[in-house]
């Protein structure tokens, strides 16, 4: 099962090299063209879409990984599943766009789009279709970053990085082309129940998830200044882009291993000390690389942020998202209300000190709360890991 894990996972890992070195590209590209004012705005548009994507399509995903079988029913719930994701999705954003400033169009756009890519991207998954998910990957990354630049010279705001995202994911509409020819079946309501609940937990661990992001960036914006806002942002982006590089690539390859496998001779909670134990190990590594060669960089790159600063935001993005590996145990174990308390309490926990001292330390309270948060996070999840 390890073999097959690292198999896939390096196959993964070509694609996700490629496409995460052009997604910095394409934020280098956004900064200089937009300017780190109208990046911070996009960001906080951005990640409250992800948020909401997260909540109406992600179910879906996780559930089709898990479910998926060969025949035509599975399929037609998958497409009913993603027609009612769509009138979901479009309820809430006109209804949160009522009592706030977000722009439906927009918010529809980047929620909806990014919601056929992770369905998308979970067809692919489920198949093991790695080399067809490269092309795909490779192609949306590439259409963005042309888009990104020819929207530029249309418009000044972040209106032309809204259509470059949107536009780019909707490649992924071409892998549906096997639900468009399912028939009705009068029995899927029953199944797509069954769907909804197994896959609801996950969706709402990535909507909190994302939330916390939201969180962070909304006190920056209420405390802090919007050139504050984007320079945290693109940090913050561009980091967690580079991490998965490594973590997607293996999670990706694990799930549908680990549910290809599952069965009563697996200790779950060893391999989720192995996993946690090794998350932490390379964390820590990364981020004592970074601290050494902090100078190197700061010579060539103004990074705004100071080396601690930067240390402690590394260690805690690279932690957080290994915990889409460490936290796989939990998953296969159907314990997705430990996951859920977890992320809650995490997010709570950060959001009250980013509250409390943000007027004292500014903008580097949050690389320390990411820290903080990382590190409970883990810690939660492997008390919670049963046999």
């Amino acid at each position: 099962m390890i073999k097959d894990i690292l198999k896939d996972g390096f196959f993964y890992l070509v694609s996700k090299s490629i496409v995460g070195l052009l997604s910095i590209l394409i934020i280098w590209l956004s900064l200089k063209i937009y300017g780190v004012d109208i990046y911070g705005k996009y960001s906080i548009l951005y990640v409250f879409t992800l948020t909401i994507s997260n909540l109406f399509f992600s179910w879906l995903a996780q559930s089709y990984i898990r479910m998926y079988q060969k025949d035509n029913e599975e399929l037609y719930v998958t497409k009913m599943g993603f027609f009612y994701s769509i009138l979901g999705c479009l309820c809430a954003i006109v209804i949160v766009s009522l009592y706030s400033d977000y722009n439906i169009l927009y918010c529809s756009l980047l929620a909806i789009s990014n919601g056929v890519y992770c369905v998308g991207r979970a067809i692919l998954q489920a198949k093991r279709e790695i080399k067809k998910f490269f092309y795909y990957d490779l192609l949306r990354i590439v259409s963005q970053l042309v888009l990104v630049y020819l929207f530029s010279l249309l418009y000044e705001d972040f209106k032309g990085l809204v259509y470059a995202t949107s536009l780019s994911c909707l490649v992924f509409i071409f892998t549906f082309y096997r639900l468009l020819k399912t028939s009705k079946n009068i029995d899927y309501k029953k199944r797509l129940l069954s769907w909804i609940r197994f896959g609801t937990p996950v969706a709402l661990w990535l909507t909190i998830a994302s939330g916390q992001l939201l969180l962070d960036r909304k006190i920056i914006s209420a405390f802090l200044s919007v050139n504050e806002l984007g320079a945290y942002s693109a940090l913050y982006d561009s980091i967690t882009r580079m991490c998965a590089l490594i973590v997607i690539p293996l999670s990706n390859a694990c799930y549908p291993i680990l549910v290809a496998n599952n069965s009563d001779k697996i200790s779950y909670r060893k391999l989720g000390l192995y996993m946690g134990g090794a998350s932490l190990i390379i964390a820590l590594l990364v981020a004592l690389f970074t601290y050494i060669i902090y100078g190197y960089i700061n010579t060539y790159y103004d990074i705004y942020f100071s080396r601690g600063s930067i240390t402690f935001l590394i260690f805690g993005i690279v932690l957080w998202q290994l915990g889409m590996l460490y936290q796989k145990p939990l998953e296969m174990q159907n314990n997705t209300i430990a996951m859920l308390f977890n992320i809650v309490f995490c997010l709570v926990v950060s959001g009250i000190i980013n509250y409390l001292y943000v007027q004292v330390m500014g903008i580097y309270i949050f690389p320390i709360t990411v820290s903080i948060g990382a590190v409970l996070y883990l810690v939660m999840t492997l008390l919670w890991i049963k046999k």
